[in-house]
């Protein structure tokens, strides 16, 4: 596991997804990726290439946005009450 700085996230979660071969774990409260294409683009090659993918965010009534754009890009997800903690993983590292 490594802590990643700030300034590194976006592009470490899509090295991430880029480097995956089996699966990928998303933990996050909230996610406006809506607007993230980048982002969009590398979760529907997860998909073409059929990489489990795992999307956990929080269950709360404000966390509508969040399930908005999940629905709309058609991604699975669990909602997990009192989530708080950020985690992105594959088979290889977090």
């Amino acid at each position: 596991m490594k802590l990643i700085k700030p300034s590194e996230i976006s592009a470490s979660i899509l090295t991430l997804l880029d480097e995956s071969d089996e699966r990928v774990i998303i933990v996050s409260p909230y996610m406006k990726i809506l607007k993230w294409y980048k982002f969009i683009n590398k979760v529907n090659g997860l998909k073409a290439r059929k990489i489990i993918t795992e999307i956990y965010v929080r269950d709360d009534h404000e966390n509508k946005e969040t399930y908005h754009d999940l629905d709309r890009l058609a991604l699975e997800y669990k909602k997990i009450p009192h989530l708080h903690c950020k985690l992105y993983m594959n088979e290889r590292y977090g």
